[in-house]
């Protein structure tokens, strides 16, 4: 490993630059449903990551790239390629090409794509599951071992192998079988393989904000407190969920987290024990717009629930996850895995940052809003946060609560 990145190349942004370049390569492809992947180098081995060698890997990048495609340093130790208006063949091409041009000059690379957006559907979002995570579908061409594509190009039965063929889909959906076979001899001719070792992964793995050392800071020390002055609350609660319903006292749930990275939240349950099978001949019910289910009248809520859910005391043990990691006292709030896939693509840049107990649509009103407000709101927190103005949520959500403005 070395102390710096190269800077000699000044054609190449910085890791800071980076990230504004894919920031605003992704509302471009929000605004225009187009499609984007960013491929990431790397040599094999870390500990040959000299200066000099680092450079010779960014210079062949440099010359792979297009005049319309963007190379930077997105770590000390890799350099990466923005394609834009490109797919996962085309990124592919791009980085078996490097990959080629780097071994001629004795330099073992590696790579990994990411893709924008991360789904084979036809359009975005639109409620119905539009946006479904990428983590089916990677690239990586790093020590492949699925089989190689037979070189007799001239043969009428060459057929593609499945992972090759999902590798390849366009943004309009798969491509056309003649379309398939023309790029799959081309493939072929120049004495490539279609090694597809895994699916393409997610832009969302790279746009994930670090949590400043300010924020963890006030995480533990606030879960800290919550936790020590909310034991007594918490065992009450506890034993009035288990006298008055049978089943567990606390309900776990998968929710997707920062880089939509799955983690199981906690809260005291509120519902009988099969709530969640009830929930599908419910939806229909639902007095939120959006992928969201919210219902004032949930036949499943248990009577200690209705209470529980009023003064938000169901979600103390949510202290916990903020103490572990998996949440921020502030922050957007975690959806349920199948609520979080439905959602637009713009709506998953809430994503980039670690989930809350508490953030301004709680202090707003909760459901009073549409979806698409309540999401408007995690982004303008997402520009805005910082100490003050993470305290200043913390102490309006008190009122909220106790007004119990918005609840059910």
């Amino acid at each position: 490993m070395i102390a710096d990145w190269p800077r000699s190349l000044h054609t190449l942004y910085t890791p800071a630059q980076v990230q504004v370049i894919l920031r605003r390569a992704r509302l471009r492809v929000e605004r225009s449903e187009g499609q984007m992947v960013v491929v990431v180098f790397e040599l094999a081995d870390d500990t040959r990551a000299t200066r000099w060698r680092l450079r010779r890997l960014a210079r062949i990048v440099l010359r792979r790239a297009r005049v319309t495609d963007d190379v930077g340093w997105i770590s000390r130790t890799q350099v990466c390629a923005v394609l834009p208006d490109t797919g996962p063949y085309g990124a592919y091409h791009m980085a078996e090409g490097v990959r080629g041009l780097a071994a001629d000059r004795s330099l073992d690379v590696r790579y990994t794509i990411y893709c924008y957006p991360d789904d084979d559907t036809d359009s975005p979002g639109g409620g119905s599951g539009g946006s479904r995570r990428g983590n089916d579908r990677r690239l990586d061409g790093q020590n492949s071992s699925a089989s190689s594509v037979s070189s007799s190009s001239s043969s009428p039965d060459l057929i593609a192998p499945a992972p090759f063929r999902a590798a390849v889909s366009m943004p309009g959906g798969p491509m056309t079988a003649a379309l398939e076979r023309r790029r799959l001899i081309a493939f072929v001719n120049r004495g490539m393989t279609a090694e597809v070792t895994s699916p393409v992964r997610s832009l969302m793995e790279l746009l994930r904000e670090r949590l400043p050392a300010w924020k963890r800071s006030m995480d533990i020390l606030g879960a800290s407190i919550g936790l020590t002055f909310a034991l007594p609350v918490m065992a009450v609660a506890a034993l009035l969920i288990r006298a008055s319903s049978p089943g567990p006292v606390l309900f776990r749930q998968p929710r997707a987290g920062i880089g939509g990275e799955r983690f199981t939240i906690f809260k005291f349950r509120t519902m009988v024990p099969n709530a969640e099978s009830l929930k599908p001949a419910l939806r229909a019910l639902s007095e939120q717009d959006g992928p969201a289910f919210k219902m004032t009248a949930d036949p499943r809520v248990t009577l200690i629930g209705r209470f529980l859910r009023a003064t938000s005391l169901d979600e103390l043990p949510q202290f916990w996850n903020v103490l572990v990691g998996n949440m921020s006292l502030v922050g957007p709030r975690p959806l349920p895995i199948d609520e979080s896939d439905a959602c637009d693509w713009w709506h998953r840049r809430r994503l980039d940052v670690m989930p809350g107990l508490t953030c301004i649509w709680q202090v707003r009103g909760r459901s009073r809003v549409s979806f698409d407000d309540w999401m408007r709101m995690d982004m303008e927190y997402i520009r805005r946060r910082s100490p003050l103005y993470d305290l200043k949520i913390l102490l309006l959500t008190v009122p909220a609560v106790v007004l119990r403005r918005g609840a059910h």
